[in-house]
């Protein structure tokens, strides 16, 4: 995820997001989304990785268990070195998986528009955010508003595994 700042603008009925301009009389709904990471997901992988570790360990056990392997002043069967990548593997995912379930929820905001729908920003930020939201549709119904705001902390979703894509939205099912 890129953390960017991002200049957001309304001025003569454009709706100025950085470098795209959105024409205030063509946004029909200004929409925030709350998206957080689906538990269910962020166990299912961490039950894999695990898994994974279980047969590396298994697998390292059987082949290594005669065979030994001469680090520093002692040595070691492979299976005990397998255990040990193994464990710090573990570790490693299990650490990940705290990040993703603790992290803060990500916010979009959703122009509607005459053709269609359209993720204009995204922001762990949900005060400045909620306050950008109620400021774009005041300028909506206001001919002679105008505003500049400065969003920080800006998140850019590209690709299919993106947090915050339409596939992938939505809380545990």
């Amino acid at each position: 995820m890129a953390r960017d700042v991002i200049d957001i603008a309304v001025r003569n009925r454009i709706l100025w997001i950085g470098s795209r301009a959105y024409p205030l009389p063509n946004i029909t709904m200004a929409d925030l989304k709350e998206v957080r990471y689906r538990r269910s997901t962020a166990l299912w992988e961490w039950s894999k990785a695990v898994a994974w570790c279980a047969a590396f360990v298994l697998v390292m056990g059987f082949i290594g268990a005669s065979t030994t392997i001469g680090v520093g002043n002692g040595s070691y069967s492979l299976g005990e070195l397998g255990g040990l990548v193994a464990v710090v593997i573990g570790l490693g995912v299990t650490v990940r998986l705290l990040v993703k379930l603790l992290s803060r929820p990500l916010y979009r905001l959703v122009l509607q528009t005459a053709a269609g729908s359209a993720d204009a920003l995204a922001s762990r930020d949900g005060a400045a955010m909620r306050e950008l939201t109620t400021s774009i549709v005041d300028a909506i119904n206001d001919p002679h508003a105008s505003f500049q705001r400065t969003i920080n902390n800006v998140i850019n979703q590209y690709g299919a595994g993106a947090v915050a894509t339409q596939n992938n939205l939505g809380g545990d099912r």
